[in-house]
């Protein structure tokens, strides 16, 4: 029966992917990717479709009533039939560990080679190799626990055998928060004992959210690392009900007993639930938020005024708000003559709103007062300046010795 499953099931040409990578609907024509859009307000038949690269105008009209397809923008790049390959053969790899029949017990590299045959050498380049499969392969895999962990109603959701113990087969369930507060927003803490020792030995943490890798009955994972040689190693999970400063305090309490040590430093993004949790739990901690989530913010703030077509296709104003950026790496005295500088030297019309509204909630309020982040928050110039001199360093003793 096995063998007529794997015969049956790649004896047929593997069609294309039907979901991007974040899950929405995706159509194949003619050599395109075209993620949905939105259906026609005047006809319920007329599905508008849009190229899957965001830059890209490409547009594409389907009409169900007829099975055609119109397409009504040019697309900006060529047809790319390999990564439309890629797509599928990796969607099908995702989805053979699922399957509870003889394929969910075999090795990931049998998986990867069924997933991959019949590729063609340019798309089996381009395809993840045998051991970054491995991951994917383990984490679709069929576990019959799922069902149970999955449960819409957080007060029915049980967490048994494998989802109780890391990879290498320690317990990893830290905390469950139906145990001690059945009535407050449930959230569950998974950590290892290394993972806890790890905070405990490097004081200085960071904390960011994610929603990738989050539960469909949940809203976002929250992970806590351990700044180790400048890198950040995970620590701590904790899958959230809810996003609000109560919430967070009561999951840094709960941290803060299983590590028995405060942290100096937490870098952390610009929420602002997190801040007043963190400073709530740890009165003398320093508090400094991220180059990326700071970059991020502004981009946002591109995207919000809908100039992000204007900001591909317009080099100086790319370069103003890139100035924005760069306001971090200048000492902390210089941050608010500088950005009076830049906002009196604007190159585009459009750029003076979106740097004022930075001004006001990173700089100064109109009125002069702190603003909501203190620069001090966010400016990174010792933490760019320490690594100036490493550089310098690696860089004289590569010349001189």
């Amino acid at each position: 029966m096995f063998l007529l499953f794997i015969d049956g099931f790649y004896s047929q040409p593997i069609e294309p992917a039907t979901k991007t990578t974040q899950g929405r609907s995706l159509l194949t024509h003619d050599g395109y990717e075209y993620r949905f859009e939105k259906v026609s307000t005047a006809d319920e038949n007329l599905i508008f479709w849009r190229c899957n690269l965001k830059w890209c105008p490409g547009r594409l009209h389907e009409n169900t009533a007829t099975s055609t397809m119109t397409v009504k923008t040019k697309h900006k790049h060529p047809r790319s039939f390999t990564d439309i390959e890629v797509r599928a053969s990796k969607e099908v790899k995702k989805e053979l560990p699922k399957i509870p029949l003889p394929p969910q017990d075999l090795p990931p590299k049998i998986i990867y080679s069924m997933a991959t045959q019949g590729l063609t050498g340019e798309a089996l380049h381009t395809f993840h190799g045998a051991d970054a499969s491995m991951q994917t392969v383990h984490r679709m895999r069929y576990i019959p626990e799922t069902p149970l962990v999955d449960e819409e109603d957080k007060n029915k959701i049980q967490i048994t055998n494998f989802y109780t113990l890391d990879y290498s087969q320690n317990k990893f369930l830290l905390y469950d928060s139906r145990e001690t507060d059945p009535t407050l927003s449930i959230f569950f803490i998974f950590a290892s004992d290394n993972g806890v020792s790890r905070l405990r030995t490097h004081l200085e943490w960071a904390g960011d959210g994610t929603f990738y890798i989050t539960p469909t009955n949940f809203m976002q994972t929250y992970i806590l690392s351990a700044i180790v040689d400048g890198s950040a190693l995970p620590c701590v999970y904790v899958v959230m009900s809810n996003k609000d400063a109560v919430t967070y305090e009561r999951i840094f309490r709960v941290i803060n007993q299983h590590v028995r040590a405060s942290p100096e430093r937490l870098m952390i993004d610009f929420e602002e639930a997190v801040i007043i949790a963190s400073n709530n739990v740890w009165p003398h901690i320093r508090t400094s938020l991220c180059l990326f989530h700071l970059d991020q913010s502004i981009q946002k703030r591109v995207k919000d005024a809908h100039l992000s077509n204007f900001y591909q296709s317009n080099e100086m104003f790319r370069i103003d708000i890139r100035r924005t950026s760069a306001l971090l790496a200048l000492p902390k005295n210089l941050v608010q003559r500088d950005f009076d500088v830049l906002l009196k030297h604007a190159h585009n019309s459009a750029n003076p709103p979106i740097i004022r509204n930075f001004g006001r909630t990173y700089i100064r309020t109109t009125t002069g007062q702190e603003p909501r982040f203190r620069i001090a928050s966010w400016n990174m110039h010792v933490v760019f300046l320490y690594y100036l001199i490493i550089f310098s360093y690696f860089v004289i003793f590569n010349i001189f010795m």
